[in-house]
Order: structure tokens, then sequence, then C-alpha cells
């Protein structure tokens, strides 16, 4: 069961349906909606003498506590406070667990027979969704503290969008190879035929320890919001597909390595110079 108290949320079964319950809210889903996706999704679970109860225990509160407690539900959950051969496991454990457990479910037998309070008003996600197209190349502009203390300050990379990943609770994000090249001004987008791509957070003494020749090139740019990403210093050059880019084929590892722009500067710096001077498989 996954339980490490007696308490009404000390169970995995019951924590996942809680935050499962609030996050489909969140979503703007309706509350029949999420119930029966939950049902459908939990059945092994509720069919389960041990298991089911806490479904129905945690579904029930948790509705309760939104104000969107349904008849269903309410019907599940007394039904199983009800009985008693679900507190078995309880009274193997112990009785000092046993009669504290009877006392959590008779408070929540008590709350779900009052009145319920009004239903409360959900926040929705805010969910950021990349609008950069797949091959958008763009120039990024350094002009931080550090990028200025390491004598790269309003010197340019380029990168290139080569797809998408969806980061909890749902934020669109966009992933880009960026090129081995710093300048000073802001390149004709040609120029990314004649770079090659720059690895991702490996150093390059670590490729002949992991003794493969699939090299990490994918960034992932923490994009949860339009408001932190930089625009004033990503310039767009313009689209590239792939099948238009003529730079050398890579051999690629399918993970991501994640970037949050706050750092997005330092890390540029610090990954170029690992790699300047290194001849790029």
């Amino acid at each position: 069961m996954g339980a490490w108290g007696v308490k009404l949320y000390s169970s995995d079964i019951a924590v996942d349906v809680k935050s499962e319950y609030i996050d489909q809210l969140r979503r703007g889903k309706t509350n029949e909606e999420i119930t029966n996706n939950l049902i459908e999704e939990n059945i092994d679970i509720i069919s389960d003498e041990e298991e089911g109860p806490e479904f129905w225990f945690a579904l029930a509160d948790t509705q309760w506590n939104y104000g969107r407690l349904l008849p269903a539900v309410k019907e599940n959950a007394l039904k199983w406070l009800n009985q008693e051969g679900h507190l078995e496991i309880w009274k193997e454990s112990s009785m000092k667990n046993y009669n504290a457990r009877i006392v959590v479910l008779n408070e929540l037998k008590i709350k779900l027979l009052s009145p319920m309070p009004q239903e409360k008003k959900i926040s929705r996600y805010n969910l950021y969704k990349c609008q950069w197209k797949i091959g958008d190349v763009f120039a990024y502009k350094f002009t931080g503290e550090y990028s200025c203390d390491k004598g790269f300050n309003k010197k340019y990379v380029l990168f290139r969008k080569i797809g998408e990943d969806i980061y909890p609770p749902g934020h669109t994000m966009p992933i880009v190879h960026v090129y081995k090249w710093i300048g000073d001004t802001v390149p004709d987008i040609s120029i990314v035929n004649k770079l090659t791509i720059i690895p991702q957070f490996y150093e390059p003494v670590a490729y002949k320890d992991l003794k493969t020749d699939k090299i990490l090139y994918k960034l992932l740019l923490m994009s949860t919001s339009k408001r932190i990403i930089p625009s004033k210093n990503i310039t767009h050059l313009g689209n590239i597909q792939d099948d238009e880019i003529n730079s050398k084929a890579i051999n690629e590892r399918n993970e991501k390595h994640l970037c949050s722009w706050k750092y997005f500067e330092q890390y540029i710096i610090e990954n170029y110079l690992k790699w300047e001077n290194i001849d790029i498989l």
C-alpha cells in the first residue's frame, strides 16, 4: 500500500490522488472529467480491498475541501468508512496504529457528513509555449557581468532551434544546437553552414571515459514564461530547415542538458572555452 503513517495522506495512493486531482483542476478540466479519469486510471487500486479505501478517502476529502464533492464519491467513501475489514492491516501493525487510524477515519466521516464549503476558485496554470519555429537561428549578445569579466562583452553566439520538450507542469520549451562560434557582430545566417555544433555538459575528456562516439549536443532552454527570456539580447537571423544544413552530420545522444536563462551566458562561455581548441567529432 505504500503507507508511512496513519494520517489520511500518509500513503502513496492518497498523495497521488490528491495531487493529480488538483493538477487537473488547474488544467481546466471539469470535476466530472477528472473523477472519471482518476477512476479509469486507478481501476486496479479501486478493486483492491486494502488500497481501494485509500483512493476513495483521498478523493472524497480533496473534493470536499475544494467544495466539489460528488455524490458517488461521497457514497463510496462512506461505504468504506462504515466497514472495518480494511483496518486489519493496521491492527497487524500495532494496536496503537489501529486506534490512531480509527480516529483519523472517524474525523473524515464527520467531515464528509457536514456541510461542504463553497466551491473554491482555482488558479489555472499559465503555461508558456515557445513561439520560435523549428529551424529558427538566433544570435545572442553577451551583456552580463560574467561575460564582461571574461572579455566576452557585446560578443555574439549563435544557436538554432531543433526541437521542443514539455517541462512540468506543461511548458513547451525550445531545444537548441549551439554553434562553436563567438563573433563581434551579428553574422549572416549562411555562416551556420560553415560551423560545427558544440557539445553540451560533458567535459571533452569525459567522452573517452564514456567510451562512446555519441555526443550530447542538445541544450534545453528553461523557458517557463516570456518575461524571463532576455529578448533584447536575441536577434532572429532567419530559418534554416534540416535539409538545408550543409554542416557535417553528427552522431547525437538522445539526451538534453537543461540550462536556465539566468545562467545562460556563464554556461555558454564556460562550455565554449572547454571546447575552443578541441576538434569536435
